[in-house]
């Protein structure tokens, strides 16, 4: 296992501290709407350090020979991730991020890519029904 800067969540984020209610108006939109006067990280840069990280891991992975490599985030970073498998270009909004792929609580995401690093076919969605249980379990 290897930790990396580059996979962890926005930096810094002004959705830390606040309502669940205040990101709901707006979204979950932090990169149009933030919710603090803080400089925060831009979507462009959100996907361009996902962009590079995710290809420094995957070409890491390859000159290891490993047959498979398992990324581990949170919510906006796995759209990204998702996202820069996919596209070229980075998303016009968070919307066409978010709307276009975002993982749920206890799902996961499988992807099948070749030698190159090119995506061979659309993410699979994993749901983990216990995981989901339990969370369940633990606010009700």
């Amino acid at each position: 296992m290897v930790e990396t800067d580059g996979l962890k969540d926005i930096f810094p984020s002004s959705a830390d501290g606040k309502r669940l209610d205040e990101l709901e108006a707006i979204g979950g939109n932090i990169y149009a709407f933030p919710l603090d006067d803080d400089p925060q990280e831009s979507l462009d840069h959100l996907v361009e350090r996902v962009r590079s990280t995710t290809q420094v891991v995957l070409s890491e992975a390859a000159a290891r020979n490993y047959s498979s490599v398992g990324l581990v985030s949170h919510g906006d970073t796995l759209s990204a991730i998702d996202w820069v498998l996919r596209h070229t270009a980075s998303p016009t909004s968070y919307d066409e991020m978010k709307n276009d792929f975002y993982l749920q609580k206890a799902e996961a995401c499988g992807y099948t890519l070749d030698e190159q690093s090119r995506l061979l076919s659309e993410g699979r969605i994993i749901r983990v029904g216990l995981v989901s249980q339990s969370l369940e379990a633990f606010r009700g």
